[in-house]
Formats: C-alpha cells, structure tokens, sequence
C-alpha cells in the first residue's frame, strides 16, 4: 500500500511532467503549467485525482464535456476524445460510478467507438475488448449537445435535473470568450460550429459542483481560471491594445475562455492531460489497470480516425493535434508503466520514503 505522501508526490510529478513533453517546441504547454503550479501550489493533476476520489461514491453519476469541431473541415477533432473516454473508463471501473458524455453531435460515432476500447481494453488484451457490457453492469451515456444559444440554458438545466451529477469534468471543450464568441487555436471565430457546453458547466457552478477542466491552449471551457498568465504570454488570448495581439475575428477580446474552474489540469495536448488524469486515479487507488496501456491507446485512436474523427490538420488519421499515433502511444504507455510499477514495487522501497520523509526535504521544497 502506498502510505507516503513523497512517492505520491513524485510519481504524480512523473505524470505531470510527461503530460507537458513539448514536442514542437514552442512553450505553450510550458507557459500552461507554471501557470496552474502558480495558481494552485501543487501538482494540478493529483489535486484533481484527490477531489474526484474524496468526492465519488458508486452510483453517482458525472458530467464529461468534450468535443471541439474544427474549420473549415466541420468535423470533430481527435484531441480530447480519447482523453475523456480514458477518464469515463477509470471513472466506471474504479469508481462504480455512470459517466455522461456531453459533446457536440459530429463527436459522437468517435466517443463511441473509443469508449467501447477504453472500456473493455483496460487491464486486457485489445482482442478481448468487446465482452459484454454486463460484466460492468453500467451503461455510459453519449448526448449530443444543443449549438443554439438560445437554447443551450434550458437544455443544461433539463440535463442537471435528469442526472444530478455529482462532478462536472471539461476536456478540449470550446469556451467562448467575454463577448460570447468561440475560437480556434488561430484566433478565428467558429462560434457556429460549436456546441454551447459553457451552459452545462455554468449551470454545474451555480449548482456548487465541482468542476475541473482539462485543456492545453486557453480557449478551452474553465481555463479562465489562469486567464492572468495565459493572456500575458499565449498569442491571441489577450483584449486587444497598443502592446496585445488578439484574435483575428474583429471582436478584439481575444481566445481566453471566461468561464474559470475549480481545477485547471494542463497539458501540451488535452488527451495526455487525461491520461495523467486516469493514472493519478489508478495510483490512488492502487489499481494500474483503471488507466490505458499503449495498445489501448493505439487501437482507439485508430477507431476514432476510422469514425470521421480528423488530426487539427483535417486527416482521419490516428494523430492528435499534430503528433504521431506512435508518440501518443508512448507518452499514455509511459505513464502507466510508472504508476504499475509504483504500485507493484511501493514495498521495495518503504525504507526509503520513511528516511526522506523524516529528514524534510520535500516539506521545505513543496514544488520539486
């Protein structure tokens, strides 16, 4: 069992850190996580993993937004799909408890698709992914959300009073900005093609619920929470000014998502962020197999690309957000050798962890 918080404390630094590889370069993921570090004084995804498993019981149900729907090819991208089906999986298995799927309607053969890999490919063979649904006895729901303003606060209270979910969780969700306008990475304006999650996860905050967002730009549902850092350093999220570059719609309020959450978990891409997510519950739980090994990950980025689900340069392809299958594939397996073997071998190592502890190095230098 693992009762020290330094191997917590670590192996959840392990996963954030892999979770913020910066492949292309460019600092983004970088500015992002100092940001939450700021913000929160702890590791943003372990945070998150403690709230979630303090707060669940079996029977409960959770609300999961996701789906972005990408210009100008007007379908759903890959990121953020396998990121929350990872979460529904380790939500179900772990957990006991009913995940609601809530995204925009070209999501939907994707997140099912996915969902029927994650679901039965944790812990096993990917050949043996589709036994049947009542070894789990819980049936996940998928709902296509309204794209109509109008609309959208009326669905998400009939949505509240339906479920009553116990959690709100946000993953590569659009958020629209002060003015109302949605944005894509580039600054464009995409406000109609996009489901109006922000009323869901709005109606999940006057309800008092806890709600955590997962997102790697700032444009995304709930990351208005690090809106400071984020507008001073990321190209187009800022109001427009002699010194600020907005966004390239004509609204001059920039990308940055107003709505905050309670929790920001960043990530150079969502979906590693929502691996990181399934795997700080796995390690809290002590049980590897509530997070996706490589091939799970392989096998349900390639449904996806095979359900219309496209790469951010508008190919079905098993790619996410410009970076290889083969380097999602590694990133989400990395992660969860670590916490399997942080579970298996925790014992080896208690001799260690107790003379660290008691000589206080991690109490003084709490972001190491």
């Amino acid at each position: 069992m693992i009762k020290s918080e330094i191997a917590l404390k670590n192996i959840g630094k392990n996963l954030e850190e892999l979770s913020h590889l910066d492949p292309r370069g460019y600092g983004v993921c970088k500015i992002l996580q100092k940001a939450a570090y700021e913000k929160y004084g702890e590791i943003p995804v372990m945070n998150a993993a403690r709230r979630i498993n303090d707060l669940l019981r079996p029977g409960d149900n959770v609300f999961l937004l996701t789906g972005f729907v990408l210009a100008p090819f007007n379908k759903a991208e890959t990121d953020g799909i396998a990121g929350a089906v990872s979460i529904a999986a380790s939500l179900i298995k772990g957990y006991k408890v009913k995940p609601i799927i809530i995204c925009p309607k070209e999501s939907i053969d994707g997140i099912k698709a996915e969902l029927e890999i994650m679901l039965y490919g944790m812990g096993k063979q990917v050949k043996e992914c589709k036994k049947n649904i009542s070894e789990l006895k819980i049936e996940p729901e998928i709902i296509a959300f309204t794209k109509d303003k109008d609309e959208a606060k009326h669905k998400a209270n009939e949505l509240f009073n339906k479920y009553a979910p116990k959690l709100c969780v946000c993953i590569e969700a659009p958020g629209e900005n002060i003015v109302g306008i949605y944005h894509n990475a580039k600054g464009e304006n995409v406000t109609e093609l996009e489901a109006k999650l922000d009323y869901v996860f709005e109606e999940a905050k006057s309800r008092g619920m806890l709600t955590i967002s997962i997102g790697d730009l700032g444009n995304e549902i709930g990351m208005g929470a690090l809106k400071e850092y984020i507008v001073r350093y990321i190209p187009y999220t800022g109001i427009a000014d002699e010194t600020t570059e907005s966004c390239k719609c004509g609204c001059g309020k920039g990308t940055m998502a107003r709505t905050e959450a309670d929790i920001v978990v960043t990530a150079t891409v969502s979906d590693w962020g929502g691996y990181a997510l399934s795997n700080a519950l796995a390690l809290l739980r002590e049980m590897p197999e509530l997070a996706p090994k490589g091939e799970v990950i392989e096998a349900a980025l390639k449904a996806g690309a095979e359900n219309r689900l496209i790469d951010m340069f508008g190919e079905e392809i098993p790619a996410v957000d410009g970076c290889s299958m083969e380097m999602n594939v590694m990133i989400g397996s990395l992660m969860n050798q670590l916490v399997n073997q942080a579970i298996t071998e925790n014992h080896r190592y208690e001799h260690w962890f107790n003379g660290v502890e008691r000589l206080g190095y991690f109490g003084r230098f709490r972001n190491i």
